[in-house]
């Protein structure tokens, strides 16, 4: 008002031209909205510095896993075998080892499944081939080259991953599965949803691959995460696949169906299951029982 005052005095002076007059009160208010979130901004000051503070505490933390100096980029690598040897792992020098002693072959083309209850390594054999831990003793190989021979990029190349815990962003579903290939074409996208038995879901949805599925996929089922999870590792392509309790939260028709959509994908190509579901082992070749770190053939009658 008092803009708006100052400015009829003005106009009647004539020192201001009478068609400026409706213009001068919102450019008062437009200087408030301006204005107004300064406020606000030094009340969060205190928050943002300290969000920055442990940013910059993660960033600055060496990487649990390096890669050895002069080592060649990807490497030729002939076969997808999968060996563990008296491997042993622990989370610190003062903890009780994780694994002890653990030994096993996938051999190439063929699929291993690994059961157990939660808590005995079995997520620790897959953090491992993924070198996001590195191991205390023993070896890992791939195709007959041991881990510590290759660059971290070049073995995560060669896994594809379905794990529990499905990450997805807070974009569309297109830009989700195009992580893993960013060079895929649309056409490759759809053909992966129809063989990972997802494509009538999204072909339904009022934007279809363009639909924004928000944080963690929250606007899909279970079910729906785990597809589209299939489907990335599908168009990844890569030929060793990891299912790391891939069922775990799923219903038993979900489950079903799951497992239907990756049997042909599984198909002559090298396949790691940790599970703890003796459905899901039913699909491998062979199975093995973990217990506190050590693997053993399960017993007959067991649930594995």
């Amino acid at each position: 008002m008092t803009i708006l005052a100052i400015g009829v005095e003005l106009v009647g002076e004539g020192r201001l031209d009478g068609v400026y007059l409706a213009i001068l009160p919102l450019v008062a208010l437009a200087s408030f909205e301006v204005i107004a979130p300064l406020s606000q901004a030094f009340a969060l000051l205190d928050a943002t510095e300290a969000a920055a503070r442990r940013l910059f505490e993660l960033t600055d933390v060496p990487p649990a896993v390096s890669d050895a100096t002069g080592l060649d980029p990807a490497p030729v690598i002939a076969g997808h075998a999968i060996e563990f040897r008296n491997v042993r792992f622990r989370y610190g020098p003062d903890e009780p080892y994780v694994l002890d002693g653990c030994s096993f072959v996938v051999p190439s083309g063929a699929s291993l499944a690994v059961v157990g209850p939660s808590g005995v390594g079995k997520s620790t054999l897959v953090n491992l081939l993924l070198r996001f831990w590195d191991y205390d003793e023993g070896e890992i190989l791939i195709g007959g080259h041991e881990l510590h021979e290759l660059q971290a990029d070049d073995v995560r190349r060669l896994l594809g991953v379905v794990a529990q815990d499905v990450h997805l962003f807070n974009a569309t579903i297109r830009d989700n599965l195009a992580l893993a290939d960013a060079d895929v074409t649309d056409e490759a996208i759809v053909a992966a949803c129809r063989q990972a038995r997802v494509h009538d879901t999204i072909a339904a949805l009022p934007d279809g691959y363009g639909t924004r599925i928000g944080q963690d996929g929250l606007l899909l089922s279970g079910g729906e995460r785990q597809r589209l999870a299939i489907a990335r590792a599908i168009i990844k392509d890569a030929p060793i696949l990891i299912l790391d309790e891939a069922t775990a939260n799923l219903d038993v028709e979900t489950e079903r169906d799951v497992l239907a959509a990756l049997a042909p994908f599984m198909a002559g190509r090298t396949t790691f299951i940790a599970s703890h579901r003796a459905s899901v082992a039913a699909s491998a070749d062979r199975t093995l029982a973990m217990a506190s770190g050590l693997l053993a053939p399960p017993s007959p009658g067991s649930a594995a």
